[in-house]
This record gives structure tokens, sequence and C-alpha cells, in this order.
């Protein structure tokens, strides 16, 4: 279109297509907007996906959080309904944090690095924080204070090497092998995450004897897993002062489930996968923009309210937080 082409034509004799270099590097304005918005789609999972992992880790709560009979003790982080609740907050904090440091980390690799880049908190080593140096709800070896102080330090000691050309050194030491594994690592974990129901479309659950299996099961078929530090009788089963009936001790359930029937009828799962294969079969046919058309098919879909894969509505089966604070402002 002629206004497109004028349009690029402009921004690359600007100032600002100088700056960045738009005819040097082949490109244009509309690409590199097309690009951005690509970029977005295909980053912004971690808002969840980071959340929800760092808080795994109990962050900043403790047994002072709290509000049953057992508060101030370690083992109430896995019954309390109180910690659970400091936990969530928690969570929604560290959505802010990650979007504010992905904002500030691109703004700067941009216009100050001048690159092509997006710079966004990594899902392999978040994911090495919280279940292998924190722990779930603070059961590894450092707490979560101390593992923060760890990664300022890391922080600082990478600035050094950076600034001292040692990480260039570092860098080309490694054998192309592993950086090529590293790479295929991280997206084979990544697809792992994106294939289950707690951050992605429910294709995989949990099984007692092969860990992972088939899922995609509506919510009336879901077996949610307890976490019980006192599996007794008396612990589980308690007498109610009040009723005097005998009533679960139990505490919040987890968001990891098994399959009791319906495996791969979950309507959202399905939308999640076609959302994928038109991907695949747009940038087969070479079409540019197909990660943002599949992305944005699969999400204006799932706005529809009054069918299975609808994320609006009383019987959806993906309403979370979000959504919860979405439905009070939408006209009833």
């Amino acid at each position: 279109m002629r206004w497109v082409h004028s349009l690029n034509q402009a921004v690359a004799t600007s100032r600002v297509g100088s700056y960045f270099q738009l005819a040097e590097r082949k490109s244009t304005f509309t690409t590199e907007l097309r690009a951005g918005l690509v970029c977005f789609l295909t980053t912004c999972y971690i808002l969840a996906v980071n959340s929800g992992i760092l808080s795994d880790t109990g962050g900043t709560c403790t047994p002072a959080d709290c509000t049953g009979p057992n508060k101030g003790q370690f083992d109430c982080k896995f019954t309390d309904p109180g910690f659970t609740a400091c936990v969530q907050e928690v969570r929604r904090s560290l959505i802010a944090a990650t979007a504010a440091t992905s904002l500030i980390a691109c703004f700067l690799m941009g216009a100050v690095a001048n690159l092509p880049l997006a710079v966004a908190p990594g899902m392999g080593i978040n994911a090495y924080f919280a279940y292998t140096v924190v722990g779930f709800y603070g059961t590894g070896m450092l707490t979560y204070q101390e593992a923060l102080a760890a990664v300022f330090i890391e922080g600082w000691i990478f600035i050094a090497i950076s600034l001292t050309g040692v990480r260039g050194r570092l860098v080309s030491l490694i054998p192309k092998s592993i950086m090529l594994a590293t790479a295929g690592g991280i997206g084979l974990f990544l697809a792992f995450i994106g294939l289950q129901y707690s951050e992605g479309i429910g294709l995989v659950t949990y099984n007692s004897a092969t860990l992972v299996t088939l899922g995609g099961c509506p919510r009336a078929n879901r077996v949610y897993q307890y976490s019980i530090p006192d599996p007794s009788t008396e612990a589980i089963c308690v007498n109610n002062p009040g009723t005097g009936a005998v009533e679960a001790n139990l505490p919040p359930a987890s968001s990891t489930y098994s399959c009791q029937g319906k495996r791969m009828h979950l309507p959202t799962m399905w939308l999640g996968i076609c959302g994928l294969a038109v991907m695949a079969l747009l940038m087969a046919r070479r079409i540019k923009g197909s990660i943002m058309v599949g992305i944005l098919f699969a999400t204006f879909i799932s706005w529809i309210p009054g069918h299975g894969a609808s994320y609006l509505g009383a019987d959806s089966q993906i309403r979370g937080e979000v959504c919860e604070y979405l439905l009070p402002l939408l006209p009833s």
C-alpha cells in the first residue's frame, strides 16, 4: 500500500530511523512494529509463569503469616489458609515486578544497546532458584532472602566480567554442542510448562506411576493432590468443637491433579492445539505474522462467552485470578 510505503520512507529518513539504522539493516518501520507485537505476544506468558514459579517458594511469607492454631510453626505453611493468602499476594507483586523489569530491560536493550533483542526473566534459572535452591515453601538449602542476596551478588559478578571482556572469552570456551543442547533443553522445558494445566493447555497431567500422562479432562473429572505433613488419622480427621462432627483437616488443594475419565475432553486444550496448528500451517506457507495470527486466533475465540473454551462465564474451565478481578468491571 502506498501510505505504508510513504510512512516507512518518512521514518527511515528521520532521526529515529537513522539512530536505529533501519535502512542499513534492511528493515522498515512497519516490519519493526509487527516484530515487536509478535515478540510481546510470544513472551508475555512469563507474567503468569514467572510469578507462579517464584511464588512456589513462599516468597517473603513466613509462619508468622499463618492464621490458624499452628501459627509460627514451620508446618503451618502447607495447611494454613492465611499463609496461602500471603502467597497469592506475593504472586500478584511478582507479576508487577516481572512486567517492570522486562520493560526496563527491553527499553535499555533497544534504546542504549540498539539491538533488536527482548530481555526478560529466564525460566530455567528461575526454576532452579525456586525448586532447588529455595525449595517449595522454603524447604530447600537457602531461605528466600539468602537466595536473593546470592542473585544480587551474581548480577554484579556478571557486570564485572562483561565490562572486562572475560565473559566473551568464557563463552568462546563452551563447545558448540553444549550451547545447542542447552537451547534445546530450555525449549523442551518451556514446552513442558505449556503442556501442563497450571500455566498451559493441560495436555499432560500428574500420574502416580509414570509422573506424567495425558490429561485434558474437565473439572468434574479431576482429583486434586494435597500436601499433608502428618498423614495419621488423628491429624486428618478432627472433631469440630461447635458441632461435634468429624471434619477433614486438609490443606488447600494444589494445582496438580489426576484425571478420572474423560481424558482429552477439555475444550480449552483443543483450542490451544488449534491455535498451534494455525501457526504451523501459516508458517509452512511462509505467511508473515503467522505466530501473531495463531495467538490472536486463540485469544479472540476464548473471549467469546457461552462455549466450553471461553475464558468468561460461570462454566469457564480456565477461570483464574485475572478473571476474578476483571469480572466485576464488566457490564452485567
